[in-house]
């Protein structure tokens, strides 16, 4: 997958990719069919999102280890069937317009998100199981719907990163990263890999600016989250970052 050219345009909202955090999840529920939607009508040129396995094996987008938070229920995805979840309301935590939204399936967001402009960045949460069969399911799904060349397979998860180059080499991968300390190991193994960008958040590089430029001379885009302070955008392009992840953000 080819990066992002460089633009010469000199307005830092225009020359970037802007990437949809869970959807637009300031107006909409995170990671749900509407949040999509509400992306896609902003004109965010990217969705980030994250997947999970119901207990029959099925992808699923939702973010936390819990269900407390967005459906008001104890337990994990993994403990329920893609049935068991779809009858979750996890819309009415955010506003009474939303009561009603379920947690949908990975394929249903696929078929959601087809006029999508640029990519798609899969987040696979390290906090369920995920098999090699489990993943050739998800590669398949991909493949089957045309998303090979314009999805990232992401994951703080090194292990399931492994994984998915055991399986294929036709998906970009994501190096997740979080703190600075851990950057530059993260940074090697996408060098490495060949076809990898880092997911960091931002701060690492606000913080030490050279390493943008370090992981480009590596052949490495760094893609920096969540960003929805405007000041922080401007000093984030200013340093050379192109692709950012944001809540609110969409529609500069």
């Amino acid at each position: 997958m080819q990066n992002l050219e460089r633009s010469t345009d000199k307005n830092s909202w225009e020359k970037i990719e802007i990437i949809a955090h869970r959807g637009y999840s300031a107006i909409a529920p995170e990671n749900t069919l509407p949040a999509f939607d509400a992306a896609l009508q902003s004109g965010a040129h990217s969705v980030e999102l994250d997947v999970q396995l119901s207990a029959d094996g099925v992808p699923v987008t939702f973010h936390d280890i819990t269900l407390d938070r967005l459906a008001g229920i104890s337990g994990s995805v993994s403990d329920l069937t893609v049935s068991q979840l779809q009858q979750l309301d996890v819309g009415s935590h955010f506003s009474d317009r939303y009561i009603g939204t379920r947690i949908p399936t990975l394929s249903e967001v696929l078929d959601c998100l087809q006029t999508l402009d640029r990519f798609l960045y899969l987040d696979l949460k390290p906090h369920c199981s995920w098999s090699i069969e489990n993943l050739q399911v998800l590669v398949d799904l991909l493949l089957s719907t045309g998303w090979e060349n314009r999805c990232f397979l992401c994951s703080f998860s090194e292990t399931i990163l492994d994984l998915i180059r055991e399986i294929t080499r036709q998906f970009s991968i994501g190096y997740s990263v979080e703190t600075a300390e851990k950057y530059a190991a993260k940074l090697e193994l996408a060098a490495a890999d060949g076809n990898a960008v880092t997911i960091a958040e931002y701060r690492i590089f606000l913080d030490r600016p050279q390493w943008v430029q370090i992981g480009r001379d590596r052949g490495v885009e760094a893609v920096v989250w969540t960003v929805d302070d405007p000041l922080d955008w401007q000093r984030l392009t200013d340093i050379g970052i192109r692709r950012i992840i944001t809540n609110a953000l969409l529609n500069k």
